[in-house]
């Protein structure tokens, strides 16, 4: 996504939607839940070159995830605020826009620590939850939101049975997490620090 000048970006945030899937239970359980899904050299999508994605849930329904690696923009929280509506924001400070993925591309999601919780938020684990819409990011300028977040256009998903499939190609490694290494700044170096975790010398 290329997103020049920050008018161009204001249009895209007022076409914001939350995006809502059943989450189900209030924590998710998968071989992939809780780690990094990174691509390596021979992934065959471009789409997904060099990304190292958080995968806030897998099971029988499928998976979700959120690419960490792909800035779009740093943006003031107060113009993100009052794209989605909220008129009279006094919210100091800046949030880089994070690209999570081609699905739902015009939606925002909250990637955050577990201390907080929202109507649609699904808790990973116990360190770290993933919720639809800013709400979370609202509770935070409010100072009753998460320590630490991370703010997505759009995610990745895989229909049942798909990401098991890819899997079994050498497009993908799966990777232990943390938060240190989910919420760090440094993008630039954090697909060879994912590919490093699982022991791959390039």
């Amino acid at each position: 996504m290329n997103f020049g000048c920050l008018p161009a970006w204001l249009m895209l945030v007022a076409s914001f939607t939350a995006w809502s899937f059943d989450i189900g239970a209030e924590t998710s359980t998968g071989v992939v839940t809780g780690k990094l899904l990174v691509a390596t050299e021979r992934m065959p999508d471009p789409r997904f070159a060099e990304t190292v994605i958080y995968m806030v849930q897998h099971g029988p329904e499928g998976a979700i995830g959120v690419v960490l690696n792909r800035p779009i923009q740093v943006v003031p929280v107060a113009e993100i605020l009052r794209g989605f509506g909220d008129e009279d924001v006094s919210a100091s400070g800046s949030i880089r826009l994070l690209a999570g993925g081609p699905v739902h591309a015009n939606a925002g999601y909250v990637l955050h620590s577990a201390d907080y919780a929202a109507e649609h938020t699904l808790v990973v684990d116990g360190d770290i939850a993933f919720t639809v819409g800013v709400q979370a990011l609202r509770d935070k300028v409010a100072g009753k939101g998460p320590a630490r977040a991370l703010l997505f256009l759009g995610m990745s998903s895989w229909a049942p049975g798909q990401l098991e499939a890819e899997l079994g190609t050498p497009g993908w490694v799966i990777v232990p997490a943390d938060p240190e290494f989910v919420f760090d700044d440094d993008l630039g170096s954090k697909w060879q620090r994912a590919m490093d975790r699982f022991g791959v010398e390039l």
